[in-house]
């Protein structure tokens, strides 16, 4: 970044305000061009790629077929998980189970567990609340490790939305 350029009166910066809502525009103007021309290009690279992730979906469906059809065969009875040809491999996984929990009954099944002492199936989790801490911080006086910090003050600009040809008047307060 360049040394800025000081700002001598009311009207150089509202000058200097307007300049900003002016490359506001311009660099809007850029990214409206970028993202038309992404979509165009996507439009293009997706029309050419449909005809070759169909056939892709319609050969593999087809391995798939033939392959679970032959598996015996082609994992020599179950003891490889998976098959060999000449121009590639195909193979078998099992995915990870999953629990499914009724969301509808977590307090019975929670207690259910509980009465047959299968707590280690149970997670506690203790965390600090800070939205509470933060209406009464005078509570946390002497607790070290806890103190709040003060929120960071942010400056904006914000350019009126103007013509290009028309420029403000400065107002000095």
């Amino acid at each position: 970044m360049t040394k800025p350029t000081p700002i001598k009166n009311a009207d150089a910066c509202a000058a200097a305000i307007a300049d900003i809502g002016g490359i506001d525009r311009d660099l809007a103007e850029i990214q409206k061009d970028l993202d038309t021309k992404v979509a165009v290009l996507k439009k293009e690279a997706e029309d050419k790629a449909a005809p070759l992730t169909t056939k892709r979906e319609e050969l593999a469906a087809g391995v798939e077929t033939y392959c679970t059809a032959n598996r015996a065969a082609l994992t020599d009875s179950g003891k490889r998980k998976f098959g060999e040809f000449p121009t590639g491999k195909v193979s078998w996984r099992k995915g990870a189970d999953k629990l499914e929990i009724d969301k509808t009954r977590l307090d019975k099944i929670i207690e259910a567990l509980k009465g047959k002492k299968l707590a280690r199936f149970l997670r506690v989790k203790t965390e600090i609340d800070a939205n509470a801490i933060k209406k009464d911080p005078a509570k946390i006086k002497g607790i070290r490790g806890l103190k709040i910090v003060p929120g960071a003050e942010s400056f904006s600009i914000e350019p009126t939305e103007l013509p290009l040809t028309e420029k403000p008047a400065a107002k000095v307060a």
